[in-house]
């Protein structure tokens, strides 16, 4: 049985990211690109009863979080608040595919996370209001969250200006020695497209996870945030991309293909979104993962169910516009959450197509491991539905380095300066929450 507490007081996000600063996997899912659509309500789960983490990939690590999810979630199915987080690294993808990375997988951050949160902070975005949900065996438990909230004293907030030391990132002509790679393989019929990524790396002074991500927050507002905080590790998400979503059996997938910079005026600005509209290479390349997705979701839908809703939508964020596709289907009966991703995952707007080579060649090119970045974040209701982003424009922590990737959609017809320049622009609001100056 749900039961709710709204919290009167006027609070933030930045005073409950302040209040519970000490917990470990603190998990929020934030839609905070205001006046969108998709951004209706941000999920926090302040502490998990139980959780899981994966240490091995392949169908064996579906089986144990299909176990931990059915555990928990027997006697709660009519909740309607999410109360399951989880997370999933593009190297454990990768196992689903049966690809076997050429690195080591070191990181802190396991392959695959999942927690079972019984009391939930849920912001209604367009009503400005914060309520504690939880199940009724846990209000003891509320009430205490709830305490902790009203007993908090504001104290003026100074974020900390980063000192930064960046010890890697991948300069042009290495760049584009890549992109004649990835184009040999498409000359030869490897694969029609690749996604290829660059990363930046460094280490940190002062480093504070809160204050990292209330910056990223407002350089790079976006409707699939997620910010899951470790006392060593942390993960700041700003992702405009949806993986897949399942909303009474009814599934979704948002893939996002061509981009271009925002203008510096009004007048630019409508060019630039009428050249990126009307570009027949942006649109040739998201009409790819269209078609890989379509199939993708065929595998885990009703015959006959997958359409396409929405093909070359024009979507506006902080530093760039982004051409989008929503492809819709209904759901196969029987299938959990984790059975449709593992059908599903990695994405294909960030391997390529044919998914499986590409992400054999990703593997040969690309001089690290994507560890999290391009994995997916998300959670579960207790009734089967769920709701799990792209982790791209991520930022990794780790003590006190940082990475954070971006890329693109490499076909025939790319130009490698054009595509190098998309990736700065693409970092943008990364750098900035960085104190990155450009």
């Amino acid at each position: 049985m749900k039961k709710q507490i709204d919290i009167i007081n006027k609070i933030t996000i930045e005073d409950i990211i302040e209040i519970f600063k000490d917990e470990d996997y603190f998990f929020m899912l934030e839609s905070n690109k205001r006046n969108d659509s998709q951004s209706n309500y941000t999920y926090i789960g302040i502490k998990p009863l139980d959780y899981m983490i994966i240490k091995s990939g392949g169908l064996q690590a579906i089986n144990k979080l299909n176990d931990f999810y059915e555990k928990y979630r027997k006697g709660i199915e009519e909740l309607t608040f999410p109360s399951f987080f989880s997370f999933l690294t593009y190297d454990l993808g990768m196992t689903f595919l049966d690809v076997k990375s050429r690195f080591d997988y070191t990181s802190k951050i396991p392959l695959g996370f999942l927690g079972y949160y019984p009391v939930v902070i849920v912001e209604n975005i367009k009503e400005n209001k914060f309520s504690i949900y939880f199940d009724h065996l846990h209000e003891e438990y509320a009430l205490e969250i709830y305490n902790k909230i009203e007993d908090y004293m504001t104290i003026n907030k100074k974020l900390v200006k980063n000192i930064y030391i960046i010890t890697y990132h991948e300069i042009y002509n290495e760049y584009k020695k890549k992109i004649k790679t990835i184009k040999d393989y498409i000359y030869e019929g490897d694969v029609y497209q690749i996604n290829y990524t660059r990363r930046f790396s460094g280490v940190l002074e002062n480093i504070n996870y809160n204050e990292m991500y209330l910056k990223l927050r407002n350089t790079n507002p976006a409707p699939f945030s997620a910010f899951i905080r470790h006392h060593d590790w942390a993960i700041l998400s700003s992702s405009p991309e949806r993986l897949i979503k399942s909303k009474s059996g009814v599934l979704e997938t948002r893939p996002i293909k061509g981009t271009i910079d925002k203008g510096k005026n009004i007048i630019t600005d409508f060019m630039k979104k009428r050249k990126l509209k009307t570009s027949e290479k942006d649109k040739s390349e998201l009409l790819m993962i269209v078609d890989l997705e379509r199939n993708d979701l065929s595998r885990v839908s009703k015959s006959g169910s997958v359409r396409v809703k929405e093909l070359f939508k024009l979507e506006t964020y902080e530093t760039v516009h982004h051409l989008v596709s929503t492809i819709e289907s209904e759901i196969e009966i029987g299938l959990s959450p984790f059975d449709v991703l593992y059908r599903l995952f990695p994405g294909g707007s960030i391997t390529g197509t044919p998914k499986k080579r590409a992400v054999e060649i990703i593997d040969e090119l690309e001089e690290f491991p994507r560890g999290l970045y391009t994995g997916a974040i998300g959670y579960i209701n207790s009734d089967g539905d769920f709701d799990f982003n792209i982790a791209i424009r991520t930022i990794i922590t780790e003590g006190n380095h940082f990475n954070y990737n971006v890329g693109g959609g490499i076909t025939w017809k790319s130009d490698s300066n054009s595509e190098f320049l998309e990736t700065e622009h693409k970092g943008l609001g990364l750098r900035r929450s960085l104190d990155l100056e450009l």
